[in-house]
């Protein structure tokens, strides 16, 4: 109780100073204000004290007439939470020094900077951006879904550097369009094995079904594709995503001159069979390498 005597003390100085004491002239707002310049001028855990110490004064004077009013109940709690201290938000130079840190050329390092980026770019909730996957990421219209609370879903403008940041997070998408099962697994095979995320599709139609559900970084397609030709398959491609770099793989070496036009005038690489491990991994790195520098354009 001894403790309490200075802050009542000084309360009662600030309000009255040295006019005589009116204690029911004493008002919500009196204690309010002396609890806020208080935390403010030391520290939360002295505002506790500070509430304690007010609350025991005023229950006391309640209790002997003094006031008619229980302005105890009036006071509100200090919050002491462990880290309640820090700061809501950094400011800017702060988070682009924590960007920085991020080493982007790691999965790890690429998956980092993408959080950060939602959460300072967007302003999303930790939970929200836990919640999130890529099918949320709708390149095409530049849009981002986002599941708040109670299940809702709400579509927000994607940031340029936001859907960079997200899209390198990712294995690269590559897809294998081959009738022979056994090319395509061992294609997928050597994909998955340099860090690409593998699809294959045995015919055109479940090539364009593929790129339609997701559009892939790059496309491998070999020319003797059954039904639709490779050059076909090509023409398709282009209609709709011009955008994704392309290499048409043909076991004929002696491919006429005018074949060879046609598809480089379509964007697409010409590539001549027999292939290695090596050599696809290079294919599918030198197309990426193209995707990105055309993005930088």
């Amino acid at each position: 109780m001894v403790s309490y005597l200075p802050i009542v003390r000084s309360f009662l100085d600030e309000r009255f100073g040295r006019k005589a004491l009116c204690l029911e002239q004493l008002r919500a707002k009196d204690l309010h204000g002396f609890i806020l310049r208080e935390v403010q001028r030391v520290s939360r855990s002295h505002g506790k004290g500070v509430v304690t110490a007010l609350r025991s004064f005023l229950r006391f004077l309640l209790q002997r007439g003094a006031i008619r009013t229980d302005l105890a109940r009036t006071l509100p709690g200090v919050a002491s939470w462990r880290l309640s201290h820090l700061p809501k938000s950094l400011p800017p130079e702060q988070v682009e020094r924590l960007l920085a840190c991020c080493d982007r050329s790691t999965p790890t390092g690429k998956r980092d900077y993408a959080i950060l980026l939602l959460l300072a770019r967007l302003g999303l909730r930790g939970g929200e951006v836990l919640a999130m996957t890529l099918e949320d990421l709708d390149w095409e219209r530049g849009e981002i879904v986002v599941r708040g609370k109670g299940q809702r879903l709400e579509r927000l403008p994607l940031p340029a550097d936001v859907g960079e940041g997200a899209r390198m997070a990712r294995p690269p998408r590559v897809l294998i369009v081959d009738d022979r099962p056994k090319v395509l697994g061992l294609c997928a095979r050597a994909l998955e094995d340099a860090g690409y995320e593998a699809h294959t599709a045995p015919t055109a139609q479940v090539a364009m079904d593929v790129v339609e559900a997701a559009p892939p970084d790059a496309i491998l397609i070999d020319l003797q594709v059954p039904f639709v030709n490779g050059i076909g398959v090509l023409y398709r491609l282009r209609k709709a995503h011009a955008h994704i770099p392309v290499a048409v793989i043909t076991g004929l070496s002696n491919l006429d001159d005018a074949a060879v036009k046609e598809i480089r005038a379509l964007g697409a690489d010409v590539r001549v069979k027999p292939m290695s491990v090596d050599d696809i991994q290079t294919i599918a790195r030198e197309l990426l390498a193209k995707r990105d520098a055309a993005n930088l354009s």
